[in-house]
């Protein structure tokens, strides 16, 4: 008797164990198939790499097709897959404190047989156990399944929120007619952005509403992840609400901290870049491409108005809006418009091909120091493409972060042409 209610204990404990691993499980089924039929999808998050891994990476880069590889170190790798027939299934286990938002990206992908990008999309969701599924179509991207997917990206699925980003996805696409003028160009850019900024707000209001109000301190976690909003206070005081929750306590206590110093860093920034506004601009004085120094206030001496512009040849966005800094410069440079183009690049040939493809004929200066640039903290610059444009007799800020036509048509309208 002794030996079979030991035996029906083993067993028992066996069948609990095995019940808390599947609970774990998860199944994704990815569906890249109206972008990729092969390939190798790569889910990761992110990590920071060392120096050594960071330098070898750039390295590769420059010797392979720059098209095609490689996986950037800044991935830590979660699960991989091979893409069959636009397919990829992926299975492994998941402890709840590790629930996480993670993205993918298919390697090397191609459609029918040809390639159709470096990398491919990179795409994010929630890793939680369950079923998961997830459809690509182009940028657009269905998940279903998963308890934390449906709670915290429900937003995704509203009518609302699909309609703003097939109509910015649509304007978006118009403007890349390379056939359009660049009028026309800036005025789909324009729409576009109209519709995106509205379906960032439906996000960011069911985000905060997740935070706030639902009874699942894991939901309210991830919402918080989430969440893009520069009102910190509302995200802080959900935090220390989450001190006293088990499971996600520890983390709260670290996010606070984080929130906390976000808080101090925009109250000493004086409103970030827009605080610029009506003051004069910071001096600088950094290197061109033949390394002589060329100071900002000798460039608004010879000029009326000058714009000074943080880019860099990376940077997607920045190359894009080139064409419309070039037609404003090729207009106007000749009565006294100029440009201090200040560079976020580390490697100066990438810098110099660049401004060589672009046709960038202005000023053009770096220390090849990138995010680390002191410069970068004294403009408040937290992305690029980004500028000022300054009046030169003043030295005075009367524009910040200008996009499209924005530039031409105010330099436009301040010389009188």
């Amino acid at each position: 008797m002794r030996k079979f209610i030991t035996i029906l204990m083993a067993a028992m404990l066996s069948v609990n164990c095995f019940a808390d691993k599947k609970g774990d499980q998860y199944e994704i089924d990815v569906n890249v198939s109206s972008n990729y039929d092969e390939g190798e999808l790569i889910l990761w998050d992110k990590r920071a790499p060392s120096k050594e891994e960071a330098s070898e990476w750039k390295q590769a880069r420059k010797e392979k097709n720059k098209r095609l590889g490689p996986v950037s170190p800044w991935m830590s790798l979660v699960d991989r897959a091979p893409v069959d027939k636009g397919h990829a299934k992926l299975k492994g286990t998941v402890e709840k404190d590790d629930i996480r938002f993670v993205r993918y990206i298919v390697h090397e992908g191609k459609k029918d047989g040809v390639f159709t990008g470096k990398l491919g999309g990179e795409i994010g969701f929630i890793l939680e156990p369950g079923n998961i599924k997830v459809t690509q179509k182009g940028w657009e991207v269905e998940v279903s399944g998963g308890h934390y997917n449906e709670i915290v990206l429900g937003y995704a699925k509203t009518d609302e929120f699909i309609a703003a980003r097939q109509a910015s996805t649509l304007a978006f696409n118009k403007g890349a007619n390379k056939e359009l003028s660049l009028e026309e160009k800036d005025a789909f850019n324009k729409e576009g952005a109209r519709h995106r900024d509205l379906a960032g707000t439906i996000e960011r209001e069911h985000l905060k509403d997740v935070a706030m109000n639902s009874r699942d301190p894991y939901a309210r976690k991830l919402a918080l992840l989430r969440v893009r909003d520069q009102n910190i206070e509302w995200q802080l005081a959900v935090s220390k609400e989450l001190l006293n929750e088990s499971g996600v306590s520890d983390w709260a206590k670290e996010y606070i901290a984080q929130l906390e110093f976000r808080l101090k860093v925009m109250k000493n920034s004086n409103g970030g870049q827009n605080g610029f506004m009506g003051k004069k601009i910071p001096e600088i004085s950094q290197k061109d491409m033949d390394r002589n120094l060329v100071p900002l206030k000798d460039v608004l001496s010879d000029a009326k108005y000058v714009l000074v512009d943080f880019w860099a040849s990376w940077c997607g966005p920045c190359r894009a809006e080139s064409p419309y800094i070039k037609q404003a410069y090729d207009k106007y440079h000749q009565h006294g418009f100029e440009i201090y183009a200040f560079s976020l690049d580390e490697d100066a040939d990438e810098w110099a091909e660049a401004v060589e493809e672009d046709e960038a004929n202005w000023i053009h200066v770096s220390d090849l120091k990138g995010w680390k640039s002191p410069v970068v903290g004294t403009f408040q610059v937290r992305g690029v493409p980004s500028n000022f444009l300054v009046e030169a007799k003043t030295g005075k800020v009367i524009g910040v972060n200008m996009r499209g036509l924005d530039v031409e048509k105010k330099v436009e309208e301040l010389l009188g042409k």
